[in-house]
């Protein structure tokens, strides 16, 4: 296992601590709670933690919050902080393998402390657990599911940020796309377990497991879809790069680029993935270009080069085709423009030229100039990124190129300053 930073080791061992006190705090209360709710909401939290769905941040969702909010509403914190601990505890410990031991100790005490904060914030602002007049509950209960979610979002966004070492902000967006309509779908669930199990005790929970899971797989379907749909245009790429053995993995490295560039300039997730099938089939249309034109080691003819500036127009032909991909139509298609109307090919300028194609020419040209072509030897990342910030509002945009930079010194590449 590899050895984690000292200040992530702080982080997680801040939150454990965090959420052992509100365990302790709440014990004495826990020991008056009745038996048979304690066992059926733990083993309803524990069934529900063990199936998580995996999001492209790192992290996962699951339907526990549905469970966790019942409690809150029925028993009240003390109640809700133990059934959170245990169902998580017996979840990651016990249900799921390989787990390392510093995830079990950091998702232990999140949830016991986000259970806990989000039960004082609805009892604080005058939530009655137990009671079930709505209109008596409503605010305090809006306000705790909110509470809730932004808290799971805040933390969750810092142990990946130290863990990976990207960007806060860029983390912090991707996980509210990724988890807000989750917690949409589940708060309505947990107040229905609520009165459902108020009424009908332990029968009417078993009766909610159902509609429950529904949800959690119709997430599960749509996650499985877009993974699908990525690894369909990552077979493409690499069929494309089969042609010429010395692009092999740039689409890869450029799709790399270009959405770590996107989430650095803190663009909306729906249009980082468009952003991400477009840098990974930017060459598609290289696949009406003869291979002797491709493969060739010396300079190209004028000839040869205006048949390469086809390759753009060839593949948003291709790709506009296919519905999961015709928003990258445009951004294939104009990937080689630039900002003074210079590329190709159409001539656009600045303000013409679509902002995901702009990433993509920045991202396309930083990795083509640092890795070797049959004519050339790849360029040093320094000298890349001079020449650029020399292009910089000739040829590619400088909130872009200025994005990208901060990438890399955060990854520790460069220690150049964009100017």
């Amino acid at each position: 296992m590899r050895k984690l930073p000292s200040i992530l080791l702080t982080y997680i061992f801040l939150i454990a601590f965090t959420g052992a006190g509100f365990l302790i705090f709440t014990f004495p209360y826990i020991l008056t709670a009745n038996v048979k709710d304690l066992i059926i909401f733990v083993v309803f939290s524990a069934a529900a933690e063990s199936l998580p769905v995996n999001l492209p941040s790192g992290g996962g969702v699951t339907v526990g919050f549905a469970v966790i909010l019942s409690c809150i509403l029925l028993f009240g914190m003390p109640f809700a902080v133990w059934v959170a601990f245990l169902g998580v505890f017996i979840a990651t410990a016990i249900f799921a393998r390989e787990v390392p031991v510093h995830k079990i100790i950091f998702n232990c005490g999140m949830f016991a402390a986000m259970t806990g904060v989000s039960g004082l914030v609805f009892e604080r602002l005058g939530g009655s657990p137990g009671d079930l007049g709505l209109l008596n509950n409503l605010t305090p209960m809006l306000i705790t599911i909110i509470t809730y979610f932004l808290l799971n979002v805040f933390l969750v966004t810092i142990v990946l940020t130290l863990a990976q070492n990207l960007s806060p902000y860029s983390i912090w967006i991707k996980n509210l796309c990724w988890t807000a309509p989750n917690y949409l779908a589940l708060a309505p669930i947990g107040i229905l377990i609520t009165y459902i199990y108020a009424l009908l005790g332990v029968v009417g929970l078993i009766l909610f497991i159902v509609p429950l899971f529904i949800a959690r797989n119709s997430f599960k379907l749509y996650m499985d879809m877009r993974q699908v749909n990525l690894e369909t245009v990552q077979a493409l790429a690499a069929a494309i790069e089969a042609k010429d053995p010395y692009t092999k993995g740039h689409s890869e490295r450029v799709a790399q680029y270009a959405v770590a560039i996107a989430r650095e300039m803190g663009l909306p997730e729906d249009e980082i993935e468009i952003i991400q099938y477009a840098a990974l089939l930017h060459d598609i249309g290289k696949i009406g270009i003869s291979e002797q034109i491709l493969n060739k080691p010396a300079k190209l003819s004028e000839e040869e080069f205006e048949r390469i500036k086809t390759h753009p127009v060839i593949g948003s032909l291709i790709v506009e085709r296919i519905k999961f991909l015709s928003k990258a139509s445009d951004l294939i298609k104009y990937h080689h423009e630039r900002l003074e109307g210079t590329g190709y090919p159409s001539g656009l300028k600045s303000g013409e030229i679509p902002r995901g194609a702009k990433i993509l020419s920045v991202a396309d040209v930083f990795d083509a100039l640092t890795s070797d072509r049959p004519y050339r030897k790849a360029w040093s990342i320094d000298s890349t990124v001079k020449k650029m910030i020399d292009d910089t509002g000739k040829e590619f945009d400088p909130e872009i190129v200025n994005a990208l930079i901060r990438v890399l010194k955060r990854e520790g590449r460069i220690k150049t300053d964009a100017s």
